[in-house]
């Protein structure tokens, strides 16, 4: 049988308010880095290799962009949105 879940904003609490755990920082890295460097490879593979995708100066800044924003990606939940994880808190 399936647990009941209660939903509160966009997150699925457990019934009972248990909380679901974080995934592990070490569980998410290897997907983080796996889909970062394989999303600009392509990018790169069809701009015509390496050399074309970055003689253009704008996607110098757009390739330095998406990395800059994949690395917010390390960054547990609670820091990007306190104001769902303490309202998560103390609705339960």
């Amino acid at each position: 049988m399936r647990a009941e879940t209660r939903k509160h904003g966009s997150f699925d609490k457990p019934a009972g308010g248990a909380q679901n755990p974080l995934m592990p920082l070490a569980v998410r890295l290897p997907f983080i880095l796996l889909s970062t460097v394989s999303y600009l490879a392509l990018a790169i593979l069809g701009r015509g290799g390496f050399a074309a995708f970055f003689s253009v100066p704008a996607l110098i800044a757009l390739a330095v962009a998406f990395c800059a924003m994949s690395g917010v990606r390390f960054s547990p939940a609670e820091i990007l949105a306190p104001g769902c994880a303490r309202t998560a808190a103390t609705a339960g």
